[in-house]
């Protein structure tokens, strides 16, 4: 049955990049998270706009791509929390991966499309073609497997983190049925190994480790989670939202661009956890329609957001709105200043969330409901799941 895996339960929030559409358990809805990983891909969207005024905005600008590690986490609690239990019946193991990849394939291929014309046709101007724009990668790109190897961003430079995620789903998948011991014990060793070899500029890299090391950290903020067992008082709960994210927002702006950025990941699922809770005043307020819309709308705002960039940018320059510069293996820099840059951000968002509206609507909601009635989860009994006394 296409509900099989979730009895009794509605669809909300379903891991990093991707829109409301993951089961929630009784008395279980992550809105709040729904909200900040649109308010995530705003950040990424924001950090990718070519303008040299973007300098003297601030280390929370510059550093704006730090907030991928956000989705990761996320990503890795929700889809624990979800599937955690069904994937111990090794049955499910295809059926989850089959749900995830209608979830995050159709969208890339249609993202990536519009890369392959323009570049195909010529019209992709010198000044914006990426190193990462070459036919002998398209075949890495469209296939997800670029993240695996080191390749770069991919043709649509956010889908290299669509690429590294579809494999941590993979992993998550193949550890689970392990045993949460074994599972911890394998997750251990594969991380201290990571933070070895690759700790310098892990954060900074486009690769399957930076993924894995936020993915896991939300997986591991399951149990912590579920050990959470007392409310927190409303004034309580505030103090704590706001205490985490003004904690975070300073480790964004401290630590981006040093060897430290490695340690973001922790604050990132640390945030995760308290707006998991939702029990303050700014988990209240990102729970209304225009939260619930950003989730809804982010990962398709962020597979969108580049090619928009691109194009707006290009036209910017074209009517002389700006000025073109030319760094070697950079692409899109122009100069301009903070009028140019609220400019482009005044075409570019509304763009880009129109965009991601529209294939919500027509592409990510009717092939995810069509592959969820194709494909149903073997029930597995749920462990008893602790719930905080009112």
């Amino acid at each position: 049955m296409a509900e099989s895996d979730a009895p009794s339960t509605r669809v909300v929030c379903e891991g990093a990049l991707i829109g409301s559409d993951v089961s929630k358990r009784p008395g279980r809805r992550f809105v709040a998270l729904d909200a900040w990983r649109g308010i995530a891909a705003l950040m990424v969207i924001a950090y990718h706009l070519p303008l040299t005024a973007a300098a003297p905005l601030g280390p929370l600008w510059q550093h704006g791509y730090l907030f991928v590690d956000f989705f990761f986490a996320l990503s890795g609690f929700v889809l624990a929390w979800v599937y955690g239990e069904s994937l111990r019946d090794r049955r499910n193991l295809g059926p989850f991966l089959w749900r995830r990849l209608a979830r995050v394939y159709p969208l890339h291929l249609v993202t990536l499309l519009p890369f392959v014309v323009v570049v195909a046709l010529g019209l992709m101007p010198d000044a914006f073609r990426a190193a990462d724009h070459q036919w002998s990668d398209l075949g890495w790109s469209a296939t997800l497997l670029y993240g695996l190897e080191d390749l770069g961003h991919g043709w649509n430079v956010p889908s290299w983190s669509i690429s590294t995620e579809w494999w941590s789903y993979v992993l998550f998948a193949l550890l689970v049925p392990l045993g949460r011991t074994r599972m911890a014990a394998v997750i251990a060793v594969v991380a201290a190994i990571v933070l070895v070899v690759r700790w310098e500029g892990l954060i900074a890299a486009a690769n399957i480790e930076r993924t894995a090391l936020g993915f896991t950290l939300g997986v591991l903020a399951r149990d912590v989670y579920r050990a959470l067992v007392t409310r927190w008082s409303p004034a309580g709960a505030t103090a704590l939202e706001v205490a985490v994210v003004a904690t975070t927002l300073v480790g964004v702006m401290a630590l981006g661009g040093t060897w430290a950025e490695c340690l973001l990941p922790v604050l990132f699922t640390c945030a995760v956890l308290v707006f998991a809770k939702g029990q303050g005043a700014l988990s209240r307020a990102l729970s209304g329609g225009v939260g619930k819309a950003l989730g809804r709308l982010s990962f398709g705002a962020y597979l969108h957001h580049h090619f928009v960039v691109l194009v707006v940018t290009w036209a910017a320059i074209e009517l002389g709105l700006v000025v073109g510069l030319t760094r070697p293996g950079q692409a899109l820099p122009v100069a301009g200043g903070l009028p140019e840059l609220l400019g482009l951000a005044a075409v570019v968002f509304p763009v880009t969330i129109g965009l991601a509206w529209l294939t919500e609507r027509t592409i990510e909601r009717p092939l995810y409901r069509w592959a969820r009635a194709r494909v149903g989860l073997h029930p597995v009994p749920r462990r008893a799941d602790p719930t905080p006394p009112e």
